[in-house]
Formats: structure tokens, C-alpha cells, sequence
């Protein structure tokens, strides 16, 4: 499952996630849009433009879900909960892993095949980028690639449902030592963040 958001006042991203969730390689795949409404945005206006998309996407499994309150918050794992709830709510999850598009990012056509390899030869419970790419071609100056790793580059995370689940059902995040962080290798994923 691929989840990613966009603000209502910058639906022009949809396309650029549209785009990068059509040229996976990886066929059997889902996508859940979430349109995050900011402030007293017209809401006709934002349902009319995402239902157009919503029309046409039936066939590729995306599921558009417009979400009006609290714009998400900023701490990442508190985020991903709140996507996960929301896609649960809307729709049904048809896939065993999980994964976040951030529309500032481009992920090349192998990016998920890439992260589902790195579950079948690690015993990671979690696997994304340390190193990557910007958008002018230069390597990050940190990170690892292929090795366990303290931290991953957001917008490169992915996880199991299952263990989503489990961490957003706890008050507090586990130490780190209870989640296995896996870095597979720079390619098919390009950051600026």
C-alpha cells in the first residue's frame, strides 16, 4: 500500500504522485490519496477538482480521501498513524506493507520492488534510504546502504501493516532497539528535504 498526502492548496502535486505510483514496476500495488483541506479552502471547489481525478483511477486501484479537520502533524510517526487510521476508515488495505510518498520526492520505476527485496533477505522491521540522491544528482554526504542504520530518510520509510498497527496502538514509541532499521541502496529515490 502506498499512502500519500497533499494539501488542498497545492493540488497541482497530485499528478507529480500520481506519476510516481504509475511507473512502478511493482504491479500489484494500491494507492491511497489523502487531500489534506488547509483553512476555509472552497470545498466544492476541492471536491470537484479531486473527484475528476477519483474517476478516472478506479482501474489503477488509488483511493482518494478527502480529509477535512486538523492539518497532520508534523511529528512523522504520529503522521503515519493518523494516515493509516484514515485509510482504514475509507477503504480496505489490500496489501501486507506500507508505504509513504512524499510529493517533494521522486521515486524511480524499482523503488518498491527494491524496498519488498530488502524484507525477504533482512530480518528488518523497517526499511527505507539512508543515502540518496537530490535532484541535481549528488549523493547525500551521510548515510549507509545496505546495513542496519539508527535513522532513515523520511519519505523512504517502509513497514508492515502489522507493525504499524502495533506502534500506533502504544502511547509511546518503542526504543529503537525493539525496531530493526534496514537502508537499501540509493537508487530510485531523489530528496531534497
Amino acid at each position: 500500500v502506498v499512502v500519500s498526502r497533499v494539501s488542498s492548496s497545492a493540488l497541482d502535486m497530485t499528478e507529480k504522485v500520481l506519476s510516481n505510483y504509475r511507473q512502478q514496476a511493482l504491479v500489484d500495488k494500491q494507492l491511497i490519496l489523502v487531500v489534506d483541506i488547509e483553512g476555509k479552502g472552497n470545498l466544492n471547489a476541492i471536491v470537484n477538482s479531486v473527484s475528476a481525478l477519483a474517476s478516472l483511477k478506479k482501474e489503477e486501484n488509488i483511493h482518494i480521501i478527502i480529509h477535512q479537520g486538523p492539518v497532520f502533524p508534523e511529528e512523522e510517526s504520529v503522521s503515519w498513524c493518523r494516515l493509516l487510521s484514515l485509510a482504514e476508515e475509507h477503504t480496505t488495505l489490500q496489501h501486507h506493507f506500507i508505504t509513504e510518498f512524499f510529493a517533494e520526492c521522486e521515486y524511480g520505476k524499482h523503488y518498491l520492488d527494491d524496498q519488498l527485496d530488502a524484507f525477504v533477505y533482512t530480518d528488518a522491521t523497517a526499511v527505507g534510504k539512508s543515502r540518496y540522491l537530490s535532484p541535481s544528482g549528488k549523493l547525500s554526504k551521510d548515510g549507509s546502504e545496505h546495513e542496519y542504520v539508527e535513522h532513515l530518510v523520511p519519505g523512504s520509510v517502509m513497514t508492515t501493516v502489522s507493525m504499524l498497527t502495533k506502534l500506533c496502538a502504544l502511547r509511546d514509541l518503542p526504543q529503537r532497539a525493539e525496531t530493526k532499521l534496514y537502508a537499501t541502496d540509493r537508487y530510485d529515490f531523489v530528496s531534497d528535504l
